[in-house]
């Protein structure tokens, strides 16, 4: 009997020793609702802390009830985000917080090396940049629309006008003479560089790096003119995108459209287009 009372008393101590509130249960995003993750959560009073999964979402329990502040940091966002609730009204409560994307932290920082030690007033080339934001008020769709009019000195020509390949002529020079890479690797040759300015969509794209000047014994031999760079858009959410021209050229009808589409969970994208001009 003695066993248990004592065993009585240490269950009732150690029961009233137990944390008794509330929970949040939470989701952090941007401003396009993408989920945020490893976002890190800390709640005052208390300093319990947390980090969101890869969906963005968090749980904190148990919890005072009482008021409480939740304080939310992410990378490349703007930190300090405050978000206050009081678990006395709302034990379990669910919450949303949206973050601000920090611009400054979001600018792309383009390295190029050139294997030679030189001051920056006398360096003889730089490296130009169209952006998505460029490229979308362009409303254009392939990789040869994006660099049409973009920048001086560069300039899509069309070499044939039969099967209408197009070329990039960069300083002055033919199209063989600017090498295509795709996220610094020369993926496109032969047939596929014939017709590749038409067929990329620029959809797959981040931003457009364009050198120009030679640089062959950095990027190879098709280097002379200059150099086109890729850089593939990584997949952040799911969306799909539809496009149609239509329209003629000397008396013949032209039809072209096609589609573009990823998802973030394959971490991947797809792309279809077609193209039809009439007969005289």
């Amino acid at each position: 009997m003695r066993l248990v009372m004592l065993f009585a008393l240490a269950f009732k101590l150690g029961a009233d020793e137990l944390p008794v509130g509330g929970s949040i249960d939470g989701i952090v995003t941007d401003s396009e609702r993408v989920p945020v993750a490893a976002a890190s959560i800390r709640v005052e009073p208390g300093g319990r802390q947390t980090v969101t999964g890869a969906d963005g979402r968090f749980r904190l329990w148990p919890l005072p009830l009482g008021p409480v502040t939740l304080t939310v940091t992410a990378k490349g966002f703007f930190s300090g985000a405050r978000t206050e609730l009081d678990l006395s009204l709302e034990p379990r409560a669910e919450v949303e917080i949206t973050l601000q994307r920090d611009a400054v932290l979001e600018q792309s920082v383009v390295v190029t090396g050139s294997r030679t030690q030189s001051l920056l007033v006398e360096a003889p080339v730089r490296t130009e940049l169209v952006t998505q934001e460029h490229v979308a008020a362009q409303g254009a769709r392939s990789l040869a629309e994006a660099l049409t009019a973009s920048l001086p000195g560069v300039r899509i020509e069309n070499n044939c006008q039969n099967c209408g390949w197009t070329a990039i002529r960069m300083n002055g020079m033919e199209g063989p003479y600017t090498q295509i890479l795709e996220d610094g690797l020369p993926t496109l040759s032969g047939a596929s560089m014939v017709y590749a300015l038409d067929q990329l969509p620029t959809e797959f794209f981040e931003n457009i790096e364009v050198v120009k000047g030679g640089a062959s014994s950095l990027y190879g031999p098709n280097a002379v003119a200059g150099v086109v760079n890729l850089v593939r858009r990584e997949p952040r959410g799911n969306h799909l995108r539809l496009d149609a021209q239509a329209g003629s050229y000397r008396g013949r009808p032209e039809y072209s459209g096609g589609f573009t589409g990823q998802m973030d969970k394959i971490g991947g994208g797809w792309a279809a287009d077609f193209y039809y001009r009439g007969q005289q």
